[in-house]
């Protein structure tokens, strides 16, 4: 059986395709919002590419409410600048 290779991002690379931060990437990463995995050093992240794929395909709205729910505004309990 044929097993292809996933493609790997960087955090920096899916956070500027999302305009987030890459420790927003990361936290996506520990939280399940996005499959990826810490390398076995323990220092770095990677995201699969599929799942990326898969974020953008989603209902905007979906991934609106997910951007909004992680940024750094919402957390510190200010309006979003994005909406």
């Amino acid at each position: 059986m044929e097993r292809r290779r996933q493609r790997l991002l960087k955090p920096g690379v899916v956070a500027k395709i999302f305009d987030v931060r890459p420790r927003t990437v990361i936290e996506w990463v520990r939280t399940g919002k996005l499959r990826g995995f810490q390398t076995p050093g323990g220092q770095h992240y990677r995201v699969c590419q599929s799942a990326v794929e898969a974020l953008l395909r989603m209902d905007r709205p979906e991934v609106e409410a997910l951007l909004r729910m992680d940024s750094p505004g919402k957390k510190a309990g200010l309006p979003d600048a994005r909406t």
